[in-house]
């Protein structure tokens, strides 16, 4: 394949060419994978974060400099997608790994304002509240952890987890009612 025909393709799905861009696509997804996974060492997340990759310069290709450097482009995207997904999942792990009464000290974890603390200790509630987070589907904690511990927006937190807004706010919905419902039926504390 020439450079000529490659330069054509991006000339053209910047203007809207479906096919061309389904060319490049082609291209060099393989390669994307290859190479990101000598990041992540896992080449399902490779496959995800390279057709991620593809996506956003799809988007972006407005924004391209250089048509030539297409390729260049599309693999620094497709790093810093990786590299992201890394320090998501090491502060994912860091949560995960915090004992309930270290979860409050971690600097991830917002201090509620003080209109919200409860009558109990707030190591005790830490405790009990860590305890109903963690009976959730990993999903659901992962979400809620991000929504309420990070203090991430519902679209961040859609971003950050690779899932649509809506899929976000149905989980968030589920994930809340269901630690009121542990929470009240244990006698814990008072949602």
């Amino acid at each position: 394949m020439s450079v000529e025909n490659e330069i054509g393709w991006v000339v053209s799905a910047r203007s809207g060419n479906r096919q061309a861009y389904e060319r490049l696509a082609n291209l060099y997804y393989q390669p994307l994978v290859q190479r990101v996974r000598r990041l992540l060492g896992d080449y399902h997340l490779a496959q995800d974060v390279a057709q991620e990759a593809l996506l956003r310069a799809h988007t972006g290709l407005h924004s391209l400099d250089d048509p030539g450097h297409f390729g260049r482009w599309l693999f620094r995207i497709g790093r810093n997608i990786a590299v992201d997904r890394v320090r998501r999942l090491k502060r994912s792990q860091e949560l995960e790994l915090l004992e309930p009464q270290d979860l409050d000290r971690h600097p991830s974890v917002r201090e509620p304002p003080a209109a919200e603390k409860h009558v109990l200790p707030r190591s005790l509630a830490a405790r009990q509240l860590w305890s109903a987070v963690t009976s959730l589907p990993a999903r659901d904690q992962r979400i809620l952890l991000l929504r309420f511990g990070r203090g991430l927006s519902q679209r961040q937190v859609a971003e950050e987890c690779g899932l649509s807004l809506a899929v976000v706010k149905v989980a968030l919905y589920r994930g809340r009612a269901r630690l009121a419902r542990l929470l009240q039926a244990a006698g814990k504390i008072g949602v």
